[in-house]
């Protein structure tokens, strides 16, 4: 199955990312950014641009915040403090796409869209940090008419290079 995007969403950098990401070049990220974001247009995809949200300095992450599957996106309840992060997603995608809403329905669900994988015939969620079963469940019930599989992510150390032999 081949998937043809229409749309993408981005949200710029804010200021804030650099104290969280103090080892990340955020000129580099920007530049990464634009050339992201011209590659697209060059695509014929719709670029939506969110406002940067300084209070969010994750904020970049947009596709922690919603599974989209059929036009229907579910909205994930992400690690920490990123509701902000959650609702300016929500607000584009039924404002300007007119995309049905689903909220997670479970007490204590933790879902990042991250850790997600739609293959077209199934879906893979990640039980990981970040995403609990509870957060799967979500999943399964938004998207019923898709199998739902859930794999263990083991968080690993940075991988070394391979040493010649």
């Amino acid at each position: 199955m081949a998937f043809k995007y229409n749309y993408a969403i981005v949200q710029r950098i804010p200021k804030s990312f650099a104290q969280k990401y103090p080892k990340i070049n955020v000129d580099q990220a920007n530049e990464e950014q634009e050339t992201l974001v011209e590659i697209l247009r060059q695509s014929a995809i719709d670029i939506l641009e969110i406002d940067v949200e300084e209070r969010h300095p994750t904020s970049p992450f947009v596709d922690d915040t919603a599974v989209i599957i059929n036009n229907i996106a579910l909205m994930c309840n992400p690690y920490g403090n990123r509701q902000g992060e959650v609702s300016a997603i929500r607000q584009t995608l039924k404002r300007q796409l007119g995309m049905k809403v689903a909220e997670i329905s479970i007490d204590g669900a933790a879902l990042e869209g991250s850790d997600v994988l739609f293959t077209g015939k199934e879906i893979i969620v990640g039980i990981s940090p970040h995403t609990n079963e509870a957060g799967a469940t979500c999943v399964a019930k938004t998207f019923p008419e898709y199998p739902v599989t859930t794999v263990t992510v083991h968080r690993s150390s940075p991988r070394r290079p391979a040493t010649p032999r």
